[in-house]
């Protein structure tokens, strides 16, 4: 298994074990897909998805340059977001993880 599989596959499960952040993890696992022949598969597209439909949300340290209202309000935007999609994200992270027939 090469790197970035492994990669993938540590960024799935952490995203089921609730040890990264579910949109953090998707925008990495597009990332990540990017390096691999099959870079278009259907498996990839609920994360390419996310990726593009959070890209306006800040992370990190950028948050400290925001109007703290508005931060709150994205806050909110992302906690509802999540909710709506945990499920069908924790599933094709499992997809992952059985497509590239590693376990961790």
């Amino acid at each position: 298994m090469n790197d970035i599989q492994d990669q993938l596959v540590h960024v799935a499960q952490a995203i089921i074990d609730e040890k990264t952040n579910l949109i953090l993890g998707c925008r990495e696992i597009d990332r990540l897909r990017s390096h691999l022949e099959e870079r278009e598969s259907p498996l990839f597209f609920l994360f390419r998805a996310i990726a593009s439909e959070t890209d306006h949300l800040p992370f990190g340290d950028v948050r400290k340059h925001w109007n703290e209202q508005r931060l709150q309000q994205l806050d909110q935007e992302t906690l509802a977001y999540v909710s709506e999609i945990r499920d069908a994200v924790v599933e094709d992270c499992r997809a992952i993880i059985h497509a590239y027939g590693r376990y961790i």
